[in-house]
């Protein structure tokens, strides 16, 4: 058994995958939740209004949208910039066009490469009894 320190409270528990423990996750969704009723109430919210509406720090706010698991609505201030070209985006890490790139060269590289049956070549002169 894989025995850890929860990093947000400190407690010691049995690690399944992630790095707090069942308490901090329970916390999490808890916080997610709210986020998430609020920005219902609030789509055109700018992440300290979010802060400040909800008291859940910015940190978390921000983790969640790099994470994915918050993506703003369409025409919502952009919180973030993209990791690979800077533009501003509303969730994740890279934008549209950014993560399409990444994942053609992912494919790319990925794909069975064609081997070539390669033939030794020799050369024999002609027998025809000249030397």
């Amino acid at each position: 058994m894989n025995i850890r320190n929860c990093k947000k409270c400190g407690k010691i528990f049995a690690h399944t995958g992630r790095n707090i423990c069942p308490a901090c996750v329970k916390n999490e969704e808890k916080d997610f939740d709210v986020i998430k009723n609020f920005l219902e109430d609030n789509p055109e919210a700018t992440a300290a209004e979010i802060e400040e509406g909800t008291g859940i720090p910015l940190e978390q706010i921000m983790s969640y949208l790099e994470s994915g698991r918050l993506i703003l609505k369409e025409g919502a201030p952009a919180l973030l910039k993209c990791r690979s070209c800077g533009k501003p985006i509303i969730g994740g890490m890279l934008c549209e066009a950014c993560a399409s790139q990444l994942a053609h060269k992912f494919e790319e590289a990925t794909k069975p490469r064609r081997t070539v049956e390669r033939q030794m070549h020799t050369w024999e002169p002609k027998r025809d009894g000249r030397k």
